[in-house]
């Protein structure tokens, strides 16, 4: 009789047949996750549209790129033909990329033919010790220097002129930028010079320098990207240090020297800057797959296309992740105020870096954005905090405080000259004779003021 195949062993059967069906399906599912890229999100594609333009004449953008064209020129007049040039390129081709790409976008930019020379290594910054000394000793060394910079230095006083201040440069991965180094070492020529000349001017070079403190933060509460801001926060910086050393001298009654305002919100937050800084990183994970530096490196051949990739790296996945991760950090810092953990620092509300999930779907995608994750630190309060010693000093030399009462002066004298992360007294340091406050991230220079020996 033939052997047939009874109800147990078609039971077996079926299940197992069933049990490879849902395997395949489970597996080709996967498969497709895996394989399948995700459509970018609104917020991501109302991000990623450029602010309109100001008109030419009030962006001070444009003077800022042009800053170091030929003596002649018209510094405003250049830049802005400049970014019109590039932004044309790469609205023509906005994903292109290569050697010969890079050239025309350097070749349609701003030409820096003017730089700051400082052979004699004069021009250093006001935040370090010895160097407000040095620019005293060195007074006719900076006035030949002004004089062979005058172009530059007229440049920097002409900027005050400008209202506004827009980034308009469309995001690209070899998109030009303004010669910020010439602005910087502009400014701290000019800086120079006030402190070179306090003796004989007295008031008017802590005028001057209030001036430019005044320009500096309107320009620090507009800034629209991470650079400038960043740039602009320094040259704070060392004005404030010039500001608190002419409080030592007697060239300028104490009644010159206002309170400055604390930072306000617009100054403090980060979150224009860092929507700027996403476009900017939007731009270059969206166009990675299509670099053939990127084969390159990895070692696969151009014509694989991004196919091959998709497993690896989800383009749009990507730039949705970069979205949450650069929006939470900006808007960390639209406070100025935040708990520690909203700064960024700890990483607990800006999802930058990528769980299980993400290593499974998008490894090379989620590994790019946790490292391009923008490092804002402790921006807003060391520069508040400078600025509150900045104004402690002024009350101490107003209220005549003598060295053997400074440190009970410092525990009583109110919430308004507290250490802007604890709230905490501002710490007094005999040895290096310094007001001071502990920051998580002590950048030299904000976080502590030199106070000169009591008169």
């Amino acid at each position: 009789m033939a052997r047939g195949i009874g109800p147990a062993t078609g039971h077996r059967y079926w299940a197992t047949l069933l049990a490879w069906l849902l395997l395949a399906c489970g597996v080709g599912l996967l498969a497709k996750h895996i394989w399948t890229d995700e459509a970018l999100s609104p917020d991501v594609q109302s991000a990623l549209q450029l602010p309109r333009r100001l008109p030419p004449e009030v962006n001070l953008f444009n003077a800022v790129s042009g800053f170091a064209v030929a003596k002649g020129k018209n510094p405003a007049q250049e830049g802005y033909a400049a970014v019109t040039r590039v932004n044309a390129l790469l609205a023509a081709a906005p994903h292109g990329d290569g050697t010969a790409f890079s050239g025309r976008l350097r070749n349609a930019w701003v030409k820096s033919e003017l730089t700051v020379q400082d052979h004699a290594g004069v021009l250093c910054s006001p935040k370090v010790d010895g160097c407000l000394s040095t620019l005293r000793a060195r007074r006719d060394t900076l006035q030949v220097l002004a004089r062979g910079h005058s172009t530059l230095l007229q440049r920097y006083r002409n900027l005050v002129t400008f209202p506004a201040y827009r980034m308009e440069l469309r995001p690209h991965v070899n998109m030009p930028l303004p010669d910020f180094e010439t602005l910087r070492k502009t400014h701290r020529l000019w800086l120079g010079l006030q402190v070179a000349t306090h003796s004989a001017r007295g008031k008017e070079t802590v005028a001057a320098v209030l001036g430019d403190l005044e320009f500096l933060r309107r320009l620090l509460a507009q800034a629209d990207d991470l650079l400038i801001k960043m740039v602009v926060t320094d040259m704070v910086a060392e004005a404030l240090h010039v500001v608190a050393a002419f409080m030592d001298t007697h060239r300028a009654p104490l009644s010159s020297f206002p309170a400055l305002a604390p930072l306000n919100d617009r100054e403090a937050t980060l979150a224009l800057a860092l929507r700027s800084e996403f476009r900017f990183g939007a731009s270059a994970l969206l166009m990675l797959e299509t670099r053939t530096e990127t084969y390159e490196q990895l070692g696969l051949p151009v014509w694989l296309g991004a196919t091959a990739l998709r497993p690896l790296y989800k383009p749009n996945r990507s730039t949705n992740r970069a979205y949450r991760c650069w929006e939470g950090l900006g808007a960390a810092t639209e406070s100025m105020h935040p708990e520690p953990s909203a700064l960024g620092l700890s990483g607990t509300i800006t999802d930058c870096s990528p769980d299980w999930l993400e290593w499974i779907r998008n490894p090379v995608g989620g590994a790019l954005v946790s490292v391009a994750r923008p490092d804002i630190g402790r921006y807003a309060g060391n520069l508040s905090g400078l600025i509150t010693l900045v104004n402690l000093k002024l009350a101490i030399r107003r209220a005549g405080i003598t060295e053997d009462r400074l440190e009970h002066y410092l525990t009583g004298v109110g919430a308004q000259f507290t250490d802007p992360y604890q709230g905490k007294p501002m710490l007094w340091q005999r040895k290096s004779r310094t007001l001071h406050f502990n920051s998580p991230q002590s950048k030299r220079g904000y976080h502590r003021l030199p106070l000169q020996p009591f008169g």
